[in-house]
């Protein structure tokens, strides 16, 4: 979907993935520590990630935003989506989510900028519910969806792993950092 939403935080601006982003996005999705988190974790190939993008842009139900770090350079250092909106009920699941710049992990940058993407789904988008997937062996992410305000509501096995289902749902106020 095309769209022309800015989210802003403290630290961080997103925005909508362009074509010129498409390269980067595709080393952050193939790289092993990043992958390995996704239900389908095979290579991605450029001809593959053109498809992606293209069929994003003629879907009216996904919103992909490139997390771009406001301090330094202002570069792209992640990528967060609300996608599957569905305006009937008002819900959406929330994903593609990765830090993939390493050097700005574990600074507290993906709870900033989920937290406003949640936010924002509920406030602009007038979502009462979003829900996602996450293994249940990424505690890193478990932590920070619990941080927000999202409960488990389910678990089943992929592969042998256990992907936990979690929902948040709307509250007048959100989480702080």
């Amino acid at each position: 979907m095309k769209h022309q939403f800015v989210i802003c935080t403290d630290r961080c601006r997103l925005r909508q993935v362009q074509p010129d982003d498409l390269s980067q996005v595709l080393s952050w999705r193939n790289d092993d520590r990043i992958k390995k988190w996704f239900v389908n974790r095979s290579t991605i190939s450029p001809q593959q990630q053109i498809i992606w993008y293209n069929n994003y842009l003629n879907n009216d139900n996904d919103m992909i935003f490139i997390i771009e770090e406001k301090s330094n350079t202002g570069s792209p250092i992640g990528l967060i989506s609300l996608y599957n909106i569905n305006p009937e009920s008002n819900t959406a699941e929330f994903g593609r989510f990765m830090i993939g710049d390493f050097n700005y992990r574990g600074k507290g940058l993906g709870f900033e900028c989920a937290n406003a993407v949640c936010a924002f789904g509920f406030g602009e988008l007038g979502l009462r519910e979003i829900h996602l997937d996450v293994f249940e062996d990424n505690t890193s992410a478990v932590g920070v969806y619990k941080k927000i305000g999202f409960t488990i509501t389910g678990k089943r096995l992929i592969d042998n792993k256990a992907l936990l289902t979690m929902v948040l749902e709307y509250k007048s106020e959100i989480a702080e950092s």
